[in-house]
């Protein structure tokens, strides 16, 4: 993974933050690293920001590059959350240089084509 990857995902997640922060909600990064031999200690699948909306609903984004893709349990995780009226997003790039585009979760699914493990 080379070092412009992270500092893309960086710029792409402080967006994020100020983003919604401007509209009054409250977006924290979760940390989920693996340190050492100890594991993350988040469920996989967990997106890279919680908070929530200024009359407490849950909200999720999480931030992709563009070569960045959904792992089945982000899919998972995601769809859930949406069904139960949570707020999630994908924070990305949709073009190589392009401006940072905030797209709800439910429409990036349908752009990027994305199937539903069975």
């Amino acid at each position: 993974v080379s070092q412009s990857r992270y500092s893309a995902k960086g710029e792409i997640g402080e967006f994020s933050v100020k983003y919604f922060e401007a509209q009054g909600c409250v977006l924290r990064k979760i940390n989920n690293v693996v340190v050492r031999r100890r594991k993350g200690t988040l469920k996989k699948g967990t997106p890279d920001y919680v908070g929530h909306t200024r009359v407490g609903v849950a909200l999720y984004v999480e931030v992709k590059t563009i070569r960045d893709k959904l792992s089945a349990d982000q899919i998972e995780f995601l769809l859930h959350a949406e069904s139960c009226g949570c707020f999630c997003y994908i924070a990305t790039q949709l073009k190589s240089g392009g401006r940072i585009e905030i797209v709800k979760f439910s429409e990036y699914y349908i752009l990027k084509n994305i199937k539903p493990k069975e």
